[in-house]
């Protein structure tokens, strides 16, 4: 018989019509596929998105069941209700959130509904991270809340092996390191022909590559600070910026301010399979966030061999090789961040270095066979 969960999520894919080509929906058929699984999803829309329900998809292995958009501390209340109908009739063995605030605190009562293991993930470093609360009392509310979920939780997922043994020597036992599946992660890779091309190409206009949701834990204003610095001095290279957000008017403002408006492409939000060809033909990565947990655009960067250039956030020194594949920076430090962006923009001898390089480790340990591995001793451990 298949494990049943109750997953409470904000996946709003799950809701789309079905199409073979969305990331999201495709991973979690391969986590029914290859873990033996039966889903059902509450969905937390945090925006308006456009999404549809649909109740069955893959021969029933999956449903789902949105919640209208609303600030999401008034969607528990109505997700905890729609979860108790849902769960009546699908019979739960295990209750999953995506998150440990809002998603989590939904899945915690119904948990205790259902009298049913809970079990969840946690895929930020904000838990008790003083830097991050701050003196905001909302933060310090979700703070507590995270808290009380997780120390609840019969088992938690976490995609970083920093944060993880952040969270355990803190007091929450309970939490494992399970890097994040990453689907399609073998298309990222490159031929020898793409590396002689890209090397071509960095000789007259060098791309440089940032793929990352326009907020401001991403200080995408860092990289565009470091980048117009170098241009102005250089006259070289172009940003592309795949992604949308709220801060996307501000960062177009500052482009202009910056003057290098002919030479930042705007290329917005892109469907996961076509990041693949701008990945082959870019010749650097670069993030500069100030806040991530093993951020899956390095993972897919350095599946490229793409020369990459990020900052010290949680996760990262298990994705990049530092001096070997990539540059790994201070948090914040513009000229740190800066001085490596020019090295990798202007200097062929090191440029050539980390082209050469390839990190192996990174198919086996966030394809297929994590899944197969990992995930499936995490779902047992609970199970039997």
């Amino acid at each position: 018989m298949p494990t049943k969960i109750l997953s409470i999520s904000y996946d709003y894919n799950l809701l789309l019509d079905e199409d073979p080509l969305n990331e999201g929906q495709y991973r979690q058929k391969k986590y029914c596929d290859l873990l033996d699984q039966q889903k059902a999803f509450i969905v937390l829309l945090i925006r308006n998105t456009g999404a549809k329900v649909f109740q069955q998809m893959h021969q029933g292995r999956i449903q789902a069941t949105a919640i209208d958009p609303s600030y999401p501390l008034f969607q528990v209340l109505p997700a905890y209700y729609v979860g108790k109908k849902v769960g009546k009739l699908f019979k739960p063995d295990l209750i999953e959130y995506q998150d440990p605030l809002f998603s989590g605190l939904t899945a915690y009562y119904l948990s205790r509904h259902f009298e049913v293991p809970l079990v969840g993930g946690v895929f930020n470093d904000n838990i008790n991270n003083l830097h991050w609360i701050g003196m905001n009392p909302f933060r310090m509310a979700y703070n507590k809340i995270a808290q009380h979920v997780v120390s609840n939780s019969d088992a938690v997922r976490c995609d970083s092996p920093e944060t993880t043994k952040t969270l355990q020597n803190r007091g929450f036992s309970q939490v494992t390191y399970i890097p994040f599946y990453i689907s399609h992660l073998e298309k990222f890779r490159v031929s020898d022909d793409t590396m002689a091309q890209r090397l071509q190409t960095w000789h007259h206009d060098p791309k440089i590559l940032c793929v990352a949701r326009l907020n401001n834990q991403k200080n995408i204003p860092l990289l565009l600070r470091a980048f117009a610095a170098i241009y102005h001095q250089h006259q070289r290279g172009t940003l592309q910026i795949v992604g949308d957000g709220p801060e996307a008017s501000h960062l177009k403002n500052l482009v202009h301010t910056l003057k290098i408006d002919h030479c930042v492409e705007w290329l917005g939000n892109l469907g996961y399979q076509d990041l693949v060809s701008y990945y082959r033909k870019a010749n650097i990565f670069a993030l500069s966030s100030d806040q991530e947990t093993s951020a899956r655009v390095l993972t897919m960067a350095q599946v490229a061999r793409l020369p990459t250039l990020t900052t010290k956030t949680s996760g990262t020194e298990s994705q990049i090789m530092d001096d070997i594949t990539g540059y790994i920076t201070p948090i914040g430090d513009q000229q740190a961040f800066q001085i490596k962006l020019e090295t990798l923009l202007n200097n062929e001898t090191n440029y050539q270095t980390l082209l050469s390089a390839q990190d192996e480790r990174l198919l086996a340990n966030y394809g297929d066979a994590v899944i197969t591995h990992k995930i499936s001793d995490f779902y047992n451990s609970i199970t039997k």
